[in-house]
């Protein structure tokens, strides 16, 4: 892959897409577990292997739950931090232009 010499970032449309995928992870995350409360619900009158079945088929969904989560949450954080390292470049990066410009000083 190769990188642009110039790179373009809206700031704030990359922090609001993290809020965005960590409000769907939790979404996601609620109606999977109104899935398995249901079928946990309606294993009650469930017997045997019948049973025993649904009980693995629930622990497999709240771990598949868990796992997905986590990694959509983390690429939500990850949105989110790099939106907070360009903006702290772009400050960065405009008080040195402005300290050049006219023996501006530059702000912290």
């Amino acid at each position: 892959m190769v990188m642009p010499k110039n790179l373009r970032v809206d700031i704030s449309g990359l922090q609001t897409a993290s809020n965005g995928v960590s409000d769907e992870q939790s979404a996601l995350s609620a109606h999977h577990s109104q899935a398995v409360s249901g079928v946990t619900s309606a294993a009650s009158g469930w017997i045997g292997s019948s049973a025993a079945a649904l009980g693995e088929l629930t622990s497999s969904w709240e771990r598949t739950t868990t796992r997905q989560s986590t990694s959509i949450e983390g690429h939500a954080g990850d949105m989110g931090t790099a939106a907070q390292l360009f903006a702290y470049l772009e400050d960065r990066n405009a008080a040195r232009l402005r300290a050049v410009h006219q023996g501006s000083p530059p702000s912290p």
